[in-house]
Formats: C-alpha cells, sequence, structure tokens
C-alpha cells in the first residue's frame, strides 16, 4: 500500500453541460477514496465541451487536464493511458461513481503472490429506482470467463484496477467503438492474468438520456464490435458463439435502419444476420422487410416513417437487444 497509496484513475467525456453534474460527482467519489490518493486523468474529447465547466476542471489543481479532438472512447482512454504515471491505474465513466474504499480494496488484491495483471470487481447497475449486480454468480466467471462474457458482460466499467506495466494504452487504442468493454474483458481474459472480486466497488448508471449505448448509432456500430472480437485469439466454441451474438446485433440493426426508413441498410443488415449460427430465427422477419418494399421509394418511407417520430422506438429496440448482446 505504501508504494501505491496514489492512484491514476481515467475519465473520458464530452463535458457537455448536459453531463456537468455527474461528471462532477464521480470526481467527489474519487476524493472520498481514504487510504488512497486518486488522481483523475480527464479526457475530454469531442468539441461539445461545456466552457464554464472546463474553467472549473481547469481550475481544479489536482486533475491532469486533456483535450482530445475526435469524441471517441477509446482513444481518449488511449490518451490518457499514456499520461499515467502510477504502478496501478483505474477508470470510471464520466457519469458513474467509486464506493468507499474501492481502490484500497483493488489494491490489497493486487499485491497477492500471483501477482494479477488485472483486479475485476462487482459493481452495482442502478436504472430508475431498480439496482443489481453486475456479477451475479462471482463462482461461473471465475471458472471459465470467456465463456461467462458470452453469457453477460462482467467488465463493468470503472469496475477494474489495471497493472501499468502489463496493460499499456494498445489494449484501449484497439478496442473498437461500442461493446468496448465486452472486447477488453476478452482480451484481459484471454492474454492476462485476471482477478476476480465478488466485492462491488463502482455504481454504474443506466438510463441517462444522454447515453450513446441507446442511441441509432450504437445499434448499427455493435456488429463491427463483435467483428472485432472475432479477431481476437479465441477458443473455436466462444467464437462460433460470439459469431451468433453478431447475427443477433444484425437484426436489432435490421430493426433500427428500418425505423429510420433506411430500407437498403435494413436489407443489408438483415442478409448479415440470415447468415450467423442460428440466423434461422431471423427468416421471418423477410416477410416483413418484404412487405415494407411493396413498390414505396426510400423517399415515401421518409415521409411516412421520419426519424423525428421514431427516437422512442428505436430506443426501445436498443434498449431490449441488449439483454442478449452483453
Amino acid at each position: 500500500m505504501t508504494s501505491a497509496a496514489t492512484v491514476d484513475v481515467l475519465i473520458a467525456t464530452l463535458a457537455s453541460a448536459e453531463r456537468a453534474p455527474y461528471l462532477l460527482r464521480a470526481l467527489a467519489s474519487l476524493r472520498r477514496q481514504g487510504a488512497v490518493h486518486a488522481r483523475p486523468i480527464v479526457v475530454i474529447n469531442g468539441g461539445r465541451a461545456d466552457p464554464a465547466l472546463v474553467r472549473e476542471l481547469e481550475g481544479d489543481a489536482g486533475i491532469t487536464l486533456l483535450h482530445s479532438a475526435e469524441p471517441s472512447l477509446p482513444r481518449a482512454l488511449a490518451a490518457g493511458r499514456r499520461l499515467v504515471r502510477t504502478e496501478f491505474f483505474a477508470q470510471l465513466d464520466d457519469d458513474d461513481e467509486l464506493l468507499p474504499g474501492a481502490l484500497e480494496l483493488r489494491l490489497h488484491r493486487m499485491a497477492h503472490p500471483d501477482r494479477p495483471d488485472a483486479v475485476i470487481t462487482n459493481g452495482v447497475i442502478r436504472n430508475a429506482g431498480r439496482e443489481w449486480f453486475s456479477i451475479p454468480d462471482a463462482a461461473a466467471v471465475a471458472r471459465d470467463p470467456l465463456s461467462a462474457m458470452i453469457d453477460r458482460n462482467w467488465l463493468l466499467p470503472g469496475s477494474a484496477l489495471f497493472r501499468a506495466a502489463a496493460i499499456g494504452e494498445d489494449v484501449f487504442a484497439g478496442t473498437p467503438p461500442y461493446l468496448e468493454w465486452t472486447y477488453i474483458g476478452l482480451l484481459l481474459a484471454s492474454r492476462y492474468r485476471i482477478a476476480l472480486l465478488p466485492t462491488p466497488t463502482v455504481v454504474h448508471y443506466e438510463g441517462h438520456a444522454f447515453s450513446m449505448d441507446r442511441s441509432r448509432d450504437c445499434a448499427l456500430g455493435r456488429p463491427l464490435a463483435f467483428a472485432a472480437m472475432l479477431q481476437l485469439d479465441l477458443p473455436t466454441a466462444v467464437k462460433r458463439r460470439l459469431r451468433a451474438k453478431r447475427g443477433g446485433a444484425w437484426h436489432t440493426a435490421s430493426e433500427v435502419a428500418r425505423l429510420a426508413a433506411d430500407h437498403r441498410a435494413a436489407w443489408a443488415a438483415h442478409l448479415h444476420s440470415l447468415v450467423a449460427p442460428g440466423g434461422w430465427r431471423y427468416a421471418i422477419y423477410t416477410r416483413y422487410l418484404l412487405g415494407l418494399g411493396r413498390r414505396r421509394t426510400v423517399l415515401a418511407e421518409r415521409r411516412e416513417h421520419p426519424l423525428a417520430d421514431q427516437p422512442d422506438r428505436i430506443r426501445r429496440v436498443v434498449v431490449d437487444a441488449e439483454r442478449d448482446l452483453g
């Protein structure tokens, strides 16, 4: 504990006005870490930053502040990782918070003789007055973390502590947009020594209106994230299950494109879903797309189903898909 009394914590943020109170709450949770000094490295990515919030962050001498032009979580984390100067480092989403003693608990596990490259803990997920654990069965994850990741993403944002000598910026720079923590979890479980703690150390909030996880772009980008996962050196059985999951992601992308009146994209995504393992489940959807295609032009569809009228329906489709995609 003496040599690791300070831990750098990466926080990537758009720093928009709507995110300001949540980002300040996240930073406050770092100051409540007690025996461990959490030193925030805040990466403002993109051009939507609120000037008042930026001035407040710049006025805090305890924060290392970095600006990144591109609004990309993987690139922001990679940029922040380059500034890490401590033996261990962590990450926290700008709208989440660490529980008291979180870093101290993780550091104690890091000190064990097996010297893990990463310590992953449980977390609490909160949404609309409900809450549940991110890892309901820690023993199952410990037995077979790769298979468990296909069942359910056990690497909650903000739940890990990384050994800087092992986890470099390449881990984040190579991460695809969307499903980032599923990808990183598979990478950690397949290449690095990991340790699991069943105790929750972070609170992850879902359901914010500004969350990118529930956007149309996210639904359309997730199949490509699965493609990146399939490039990892994983067991054949795991890859087959990933291909089936990718099929589900393509099906969701097709439905979202249909709601946006992008008929060509809906068909392309649907055909991808059909050739995935278990793709027969989506065959009946073909008839639905054919029904939409009778003598309709793309322009007519856009007039009849303007995207501006569809955000709630698109959000519901994406939220429902999250139960299957991890």
